[in-house]
């Protein structure tokens, strides 16, 4: 079950400085009892920590730990699923310097519908499949899929530099990372070996995403004979090839009348304006890949 706050904080400044700042508050960060899933990494010379918790968000541990490095910079995300509102802050020298909260986007919500974004070629091959759901501050994750691969993922934006993870296939660990900058449009790629295990509660939620999705959406050529020869037959009435991944020929339809003004291919999509960037960063990372 999803936590009431999820919080990103992100510590910029001398890296010298930033290790010490890191061994003084994760003193004050352990006795912290409601704090959950705690993560603690260096991203592009930050210091980030992402954690859950239900009471709301410790603050204190940074602000005392700020007082005693003013030169660092704390910027603090994070989304109340409990209010519907998120926020952020900005902590400097032991002082709160600024602070927004505004109301969740209705994507952002923890009860807010997956959203999905599919595309089939004219031949009906499936050029891209992403489904996906709010996990956190501006953290989503989900599950792509075209005719030939797929993979789980997860991504989180921090103004415009994102952070990109994928699975091979339907595997429990993240194998693959890539950093890319929506401004400059570049990415910085590495594989993650051995491979980095998926938290047991996302693995679950991401299990019922796909489970979900395939069910309603999806055949494979490798299923039983006896499972898939109706499909096989429409597909070779309406001119298809079939591939590994395919949409079920009555979705393609539908979607064909509800996109009358892109030729032969074939869209649908449930995309919120505020979420194209997860879209432009899959198909420039790992849709190449």
């Amino acid at each position: 079950m999803t936590a009431a706050f999820q919080a990103n904080v992100t510590i910029s400044g001398d890296t010298v400085l930033l290790e010490a700042f890191k061994q003084q508050l994760n003193v004050l960060l352990s006795e912290e009892s409601a704090v959950q899933n705690f993560q603690e990494q260096y991203i592009s010379q930050d210091l980030i920590y992402r954690f859950e918790a239900d009471q709301g968000i410790p603050f204190p541990p940074f602000v005392t730990t700020s007082a005693a490095f003013p030169d660092l910079k704390i910027k603090v995300e994070w989304i109340n699923h409990r209010d519907g509102v998120n926020g952020s802050a900005v902590i400097q020298n032991g002082k709160l310097i600024d602070q927004h909260i505004q109301s969740l986007a209705e994507s952002e919500r923890t009860s807010s519908p997956i959203q999905i974004d599919i595309a089939v070629e004219e031949n009906g091959y499936l050029s891209h499949a992403i489904v996906f759901k709010n996990i956190g501050a501006s953290e989503y994750a989900g599950y792509i899929l075209t005719g030939k691969q797929h993979a789980l993922f997860k991504i989180r934006k921090q103004e415009s530099q994102t952070e990109l993870y994928s699975s091979d296939g339907l595997e429990g660990e993240w194998t693959k990372r890539w950093i890319y900058n929506l401004e400059r449009r570049n990415n910085d790629y590495r594989e993650i070996a051995p491979g980095e295990k998926i938290q047991d509660e996302l693995y679950r939620v991401l299990e019922a995403l796909v489970k979900g999705f395939l069910n309603e959406w999806v055949w494979f050529s490798e299923s039983p004979p006896e499972d898939i020869i109706i499909e096989q037959q429409k597909y070779e009435r309406m001119g298809f090839t079939a591939h590994q991944a395919n949409i079920n020929s009555e979705k393609i339809r539908k979607m064909a009348k509800l996109d009358t003004g892109r030729g032969n291919s074939y869209r649908f999509s449930t995309l919120s304006n505020e979420c194209e960037w997860i879209k432009t960063v899959i198909m420039a990372c790992w849709a190449v890949s």
